[in-house]
């Protein structure tokens, strides 16, 4: 299973992105902008917890940079019983101040074990962190979780690969097309199987005026993906991992 960023910083079109044959896993994804609710009370919320990023070491800020959170009951005061919205409705996340609300999209929610979320962080450093909040009856699910926003506009596209028509998370909306991938467990969430015995096995990204010109712009395509076996020239003592 995998994860890419496809990020342009002026825009573009693939012509057929395709994941071909020996690929486990492919997410391309995509950037799209912070939008903030300034001055949101957040002081009626029972349960909440700050969450660091020490992982980041590098001397540049990233603005508005969509983190990866994992919740789950490893977390120090963290139950999914706390929740007091049907289907973690009630889940909210702020800035430092509590009062900036920040964009997120869930990609897996697991009562019984990790749940993964992608949070827009304003501004990403060492020492920066944000707000978790929830145990708040009556809340709706935010529009800003399912409609791209938890992802810059300098994001082309983001597939998770939840599904093996595999979704673009981004206000784009450039879905896929399977032929032949199956699902599979990835590192974050789902992912696909891309197994080469049989035929060719991919993804197609279709044609669309937000991809236009990628491949001849300026642009970084990141991914996950598990080969099935370590690749000639590792040395023997890698195996085959993400």
């Amino acid at each position: 299973c995998g994860e890419v960023r496809f990020c342009n910083s002026q825009g573009g079109m693939v012509q057929q992105t395709r994941l071909h044959k020996g690929v486990l896993a492919f997410l391309l994804c995509a950037v799209v902008c912070l939008r903030q609710s300034p001055g949101a009370d957040f002081s009626t919320w029972n349960r909440r917890v700050s969450i660091a990023f020490p992982g980041y070491v590098q001397a540049e800020a990233l603005t508005n940079f969509p983190a990866l959170v994992m919740l789950g009951t490893n977390i120090s005061g963290f139950s999914y019983s706390q929740f007091l919205s049907a289907t973690n409705a009630d889940l909210r996340f702020t800035d430092a101040t509590l009062t900036n609300e920040l964009n997120y999209e869930i990609e897996s929610w697991d009562t019984n074990g990790i749940s993964s979320l992608w949070v827009q962080v304003p501004l990403l450093t060492n020492n920066a962190f944000i707000v978790a909040l929830w145990g708040k009856a009556g809340q709706s699910t935010p529009v800003y979780t399912t409609n791209g926003a938890a992802w810059d506009t300098h994001y082309k596209g983001i597939w998770h690969m939840a599904e093996t028509n595999s979704q673009d998370s981004t206000g784009n909306r450039n879905n896929g097309t399977a032929h032949n991938n199956i699902p599979a467990t990835g590192v974050v969430g789902s992912a696909q199987k891309f197994d080469p015995a049989g035929g060719w096995d991919y993804v197609d990204i279709p044609n669309s005026a937000t991809l236009e010109n990628v491949q001849e712009g300026n642009y970084t395509l990141s991914a996950w993906f598990k080969p099935r076996a370590a690749p000639p020239g590792t040395g023997a003592g890698d195996t085959a991992g993400y």
